[in-house]
């Protein structure tokens, strides 16, 4: 039985969040090009980085290297003309709460990458959602955006802090999605 097409709809973002999401992705894509880094056939690869309530509570999620996310938009880089990366962070919702999008202003300073900080959750989420490709770290968040965009997904194979897979890996990460350390 194959409910794919049923959770599409399902899990789709509300019309107006889309809308929102476009023009947003427009603006981002627009101002690379201006720039001359970037094409109008260059993909945009939408990134989640989950890590301010994971480094609080380490019973459940792993949080990844700045190696790995590097490691992640490098396998995008070696594949696409310059791809686009747009990073949303977790946290930067919460008020007070900045860890995930100050890590990412600190960390991912690299050609072609958009901190992005504004908006609602939903709003991050349907602008993942709207990217070609996506690159995600723990959490089902970024695990549902990244599976609604229907492009390639590289993943984090060590995100989960226990034994969830037990032998059913393939259910976490569909296959062709990429497995990175």
């Amino acid at each position: 039985c194959n409910v794919m097409p049923e959770l599409r709809v399902e899990y789709s973002p509300h019309t107006e969040h889309t809308i929102i999401a476009q023009r947003r992705l427009d603006s981002i894509k627009a101002s690379f090009i201006e720039a001359g880094t970037a094409s109008a056939a260059s993909p945009v690869v939408g990134v989640h980085v989950r890590r301010g309530d994971i480094l609080k509570q380490k019973h459940w999620f792993n949080v990844p290297s700045v190696e790995y996310i590097h490691s992640a938009m490098d396998w995008y880089r070696r594949r696409y003309v310059d791809p686009i990366f747009v990073v949303c962070s977790g946290g930067s919702r919460t008020p007070g709460d900045h860890e995930g999008v100050n890590w990412c202003k600190d960390n991912l300073k690299r050609p072609n990458v958009h901190i992005h900080q504004e908006g609602t959750d939903f709003e991050d989420f349907a602008l993942l959602a709207s990217c070609d490709h996506a690159v995600i770290t723990s959490g089902t968040f970024g695990w549902w955006a990244a599976w609604m965009t229907g492009g390639h997904v590289v993943a984090w194979r060590n995100w989960e802090n226990q034994d969830i897979y037990q032998g059913h890996e393939a259910d976490f990460f569909p296959p062709p999605w990429i497995l990175l350390e």
